[in-house]
């Protein structure tokens, strides 16, 4: 039994092939084989959504940008291959994986750096040998939190914030887990929050983190700190039992119980105006009731999750309300306005609907998930399940009245275990006979929670065994007798899961594998029918065994074109030729001698691959004369010597973002329609007409367009944003824009977490920009270009006043994240700083181009320079380090050496381009391209002679 319900952002990645990228009604799905797709957890973050399955199975959904992988248009998701896993958890750029046996499998760029897609062990990384089991797992943003066995708080990740207790002066991040705190009860986050609140025992609630919005909970008198790097305890926290807190970006919500009031359960919030549902027009910074109609008396809370802005609530009465933000239409009510109080959401027929306690809700960042799935919620814990669990009716042999006659039900061979005398029983009968039916109730919890640090495996086997529906007293004995016989009931659930899984050991080996670069992605395929390991062929994998043993392959093995084809489904022969390349040939060369038909290994090569040689480039069908492409992160743009703009892209073309439109036609001033240049941001088109007005299309999350995001949230026809516009500049993924005017004033807006804008230290708060702002300190000299990252921007700066004797004559400036930024400094920059570098010395740059976190230089003195990220090998240097400063690159033998002024370099997101073209560089002006255009001599039909006898030639 599933079903899904979704809605919201249908990218990063891509959920649903068939279906537009903002889902704004709740649609209903469900897996075809209900046997093997028993839903039991759903984790989203802001790239990533994972599906735990009952079966064990874990789905992964991921996009580019999280690990530099998997395309952002690929629906089809990889299969995690860690075993036992009873609990996943996403955030902005990690995942988690919490196990049975109580280690935790994490990865994500403040996890693991130099491998984005590989997990780690990182619950073995904690110092204390001692404390490495752990009982639950949080994330957030970029951190995530561990909670051991022992009741102590660990965190791993990023500290921009102070989110891991400690000042980020002194520790900006770290990749083993710290001690935050001890006697921990519980941990609480969000997939897009840096903030984190940590219970103890004694319901006594601290915090620490980012602050900026009042998100903390810690009052008006302390709303100016809008950094709390040490956990400090909040005063004013309402009455009753925490049961659940979540975070948003800039905002949190917490649950509630009261036993005696009605409704039990009522949500309290803090925060952001526009994200904490309160409904007032200025941030609060306490936790407040959320109050509304729609949580009526007979009415109760059984679940909610949040996301960057938006909260879901699902209610007994079978009510979805929402509040916050809406731009992707993750609240479901078929718009994208933001709301700002609660609202009930139209929900789709359920499937199971007398079973409403069984529906969860998950947020991703903007997208929302609600599925059916009768384990407990997210906020219910290990205890609390157990005594669910051990209460059920079908498990209970004996029977107990209380003094008013009730009858009370329990499970004979538990009592037994906890009370560890027969003789307690009747004694406890005794008792009960004289206790109502609520003091009874109370006695039986303390008896079956009397045991705080239950043994996860305990847990997960008794669950897994009453969901197969084997008597319950098996299962309790297997794990109440005592440990002499405990011994050999061990082997009999390990023969268990050896019946159950075909290839145990075997899966164990090729995952070890993955660790050492071997990129194995069986998932479902349906071409090839293929879901799992266990339905490969016994050939299949006798291969493989010998193969990772022993490095060899059995003569006896016959290798069929049909285990070829399995294998080929399994693995990327591409990434497996370049990690183990004797292992390749082993099966390339077994394969040609069975096989004499493929006599080359270059044509064996070719057939298996065949899948991933045969993408072939499209031809783009304009019909007018095309001058300059341009390409976002979800758009493709083309300027036509005409004047005229074609664009695709999700944000340009929603209804079909495959199809090129005439977006330069949509402006509605039809006397501003000649286009002069464009350029691509991440979500969003830049127009700079013939009139020199810029134009903005696409996305406004950011106010990226100069506009609030409130009042526009994205426009699919060009919009004016400024006037008197000599240049635009932005980048591939950059959600942010710099428009510069005929005065050299430069302007900017969008997106300014790590001080990208280059504003200054004292506007380095605003984390987003709407109004286009001049910015006051440039850099002296003339703006050649700018180009434009994720989170870092690059000026090019050109002095050509001899008195100052300027040499270089051209210098770079850059600003924002100090990973990226070139300046090899541990904090961001907040305004344009000077590159400085042995490298520049007597040079002069030619051309630069900036990815989404890195950034290339050619000189004239063909010097290949690079810094910033560097995962994907996107600097060149032949390892995938990161770099902080700057750091020559080695380029191969280039065939038009003595003409390196016209090599050009093109960044893409985390690949580089550099090509030879005699065509300028695309940051020298118009008038500058006419007088070398007709300076060249196959142009020239008229000559002059100087004094000295020199010839001048000319048009």
């Amino acid at each position: 039994m599933n079903e899904i319900i979704f809605f919201g952002s249908n990218q990063y990645p891509m959920l649903f092939e068939n279906e537009p990228m903002r889902i704004k009604k709740p649609i209903q799905f469900k897996f075809e084989n209900e046997n093997e797709k028993q839903i039991k957890q759903i984790s989203s973050g802001e790239f990533s959504t994972i599906f735990l399955f009952e079966n064990g199975k874990v789905m992964q959904y991921i996009n580019e940008k999280y690990t530099n992988t998997n395309p952002d248009s690929n629906p089809n998701p990889s299969e995690i291959q860690i075993e036992n896993i009873q609990k996943v958890t996403v955030g902005y750029y990690n995942s988690a994986a919490l196990t049975i046996e109580g280690n935790v499998f994490a990865k994500g760029y403040y996890i693991n750096p130099n491998n984005l897609t590989e997990s780690i062990n990182i619950s073995s990384l904690i110092e204390d040998t001692n404390d490495r089991i752990i009982q639950d797992i949080v994330s957030g943003s970029y951190s995530i939190y561990l909670l051991t066995s022992n009741q102590n708080a660990y965190g791993i990740g990023s500290n921009q914030f102070g989110q891991l207790g400690f000042d980020s002066k002194t520790l900006q991040e770290t990749q083993k887990p710290i001690l935050m705190m001890k006697n921990v009860s519980k941990i609480f986050s969000g997939n897009y929050s840096f903030h984190v609140f940590l219970l103890n025992s004694n319901q006594e609630l601290f915090i620490c983190g980012d602050n900026n919005y009042g998100q903390l909970g810690l009052g008006e008198s302390r709303k100016k700190e809008t950094k709390i790097q040490k956990l400090t305890k909040i005063q004013n926290i309402p009455k009753g039992k925490i049961i659940d807190i979540q975070s948003g970006i800039y905002h949190s919500i917490m649950l509630i119980e009261n036993e005696n009031e009605n409704p039990k359960r009522k949500l309290y919030s803090c925060g952001y105006y526009l994200y904490n549902g309160l409904g007032k027009n200025k941030n609060t910074y306490e936790f407040t009731e959320i109050k509304s109609s729609l949580f009526e008396n007979d009415d109760n809370i059984l679940d909610f999750s949040v996301g960057y802005g938006h909260t879901l609530i699902l209610t007994s009465n079978s009510k979805l309300i929402g509040f916050g933000y809406n731009g992707y239409g993750q609240l479901g009510t078929g718009k994208t306005k933001n709301q700002k109080t609660p609202i009930q959401i139209e929900l789709p027929k359920l499937r199971f609907n007398e079973n409403i306690s069984n529906y969860h809700i998950s947020c991703g960042s903007n997208k929302t998930f609600i599925y059916y799935s009768p384990f407990p919620s997210s906020f219910s814990n290990l205890e609390e399940d157990l005594i669910k669990l051990f209460r059920r009716k079908e498990f209970c042999d004996i029977s107990f009245k209380t003094k008013n006659g009730e009858i009370i039900e329990a499970h004979k061979l538990i009592l037994k275990y906890r009370l560890k005398d027969e003789n307690e029983i009747e004694k406890l009968e005794e008792i009960i006979s004289n206790k109502s039916i609520k003091e009874s109730n109370q006695i039986f919890e303390m008896i079956y929670s009397n045991n705080s640090k239950i043994n996860p495996i305990l847990y997960s086997e008794i669950k897994e065994i009453i969901n197969s529906n084997e008597k319950i007293e098996e299962t309790m004995k297997r794990f109440y007798l005592n440990e002499n016989e405990n011994e050999n009931e061990k082997d009999f659930i390990i023969e268990r899961k050896e019946k159950q899984y075909k290839f145990p050991k075997l899966i164990l080996i090729m995952r070890s594998e993955l660790y050492r670069g071997m990129f194995l992605s069986v998932t479902e395929d349906t071409s090839n029918k293929v879901t799992d390991y266990s339905e490969l062929s016994n050939k299949s994998f006798q291969i493989f065994e010998y193969w990772i043993y022993s490095n060899q392959i059995k003569d006896e093995i016959q290798i069929t074109q049909e285990i070829i084809d399995e294998i080929k489904t399994g693995i990327d022969y591409f990434q497996l030729n370049q990690t183990n390349p004797n292992l390749f040939d082993l099966l390339i060369n077994k394969f040609n001698n069975q096989n004499p038909k493929n006599n080359s290994k270059e044509k064996s090569i070719e057939y298996l691959n065949e899948e991933y040689s045969n993408q072939k480039p499209e031809k783009i069908q304009i019909e007018e004369n095309i001058q300059k492409v341009t390409i976002g992160s979800t758009n493709e743009a083309i300027l036509t010597i005409e004047g005229n703009v074609f664009a695709k892209g999700n944000n340009i073309n929603p209804k079909n973002p495959s199809e090129f439109i005439n977006i330069s036609s949509l402006i509605e001033d039809t006397n501003d329609r000649i286009i002069q240049d464009i350029v691509s941001g991440g979500d969003s088109i830049y127009l700079l007409t013939s009139n020199q007005n810029a134009y903005g299309i696409g996305d406004n999350q950011f106010g990226q367009l100069g506009f609030d995001y409130v009042t526009l949230q994205e426009t699919e026809k060009p919009i004016l944003m400024m006037k008197n516009v000599s240049k635009i500049f932005s980048g591939i993924a950059s959600i942010y824009v710099f428009l510069l005017n005929s005065n050299q004033e430069l302007f900017v807006c969008g997106d300014n977490y790590c001080a990208q804008l280059g504003l200054g230290e004292s506007r380095k708060k605003e984390k987003k920009v709407y109004k286009l702002t001049k910015i006051q300190n440039i850099p002296k000299g003339k703006i050649i270009d700018i180009q434009c990252g994720y989170f870092h921007s690059v000026m090019l700066i050109e002095n050509e006043d001899e008195n100052q004797n300027e040499n270089p004559k051209r210098k770079l400036y850059s600003c924002g994240a100090y990973q990226y930024n070139g300046l090899g400094k541990y904090k961001d920059s907040y305004e344009f700083t000077e590159i400085k570098s042995s490298l520049f010395e007597n040079d002069n740059i030619l051309d630069f181009s900036v990815g989404d976190s890195h950034t290339l230089i050619l000189t004239s003195k063909k010097k290949l320079i690079g810094f910033g990220y560097n995962h994907s090998g996107q600097l060149g240097t032949g390892k995938t380090k990161n770099q902080k400063t700057l750091i020559q690159i080695e380029l191969p033998k280039l065939r038009f050496n003595e003409n390196i002024s016209n090599y050009h370099i093109s960044c893409g997101n985390e690949k580089s381009f550099i090509y030879y073209s005699p065509f300028l560089s695309p940051f020298s002006n118009l008038e500058e391209d006419l007088i070398k255009l007709f300076r060249r001599k196959e142009f020239c039909n008229i000559s002059f002679k100087t004094k000295n006898g020199e010839i001048i030639e000319s048009s």
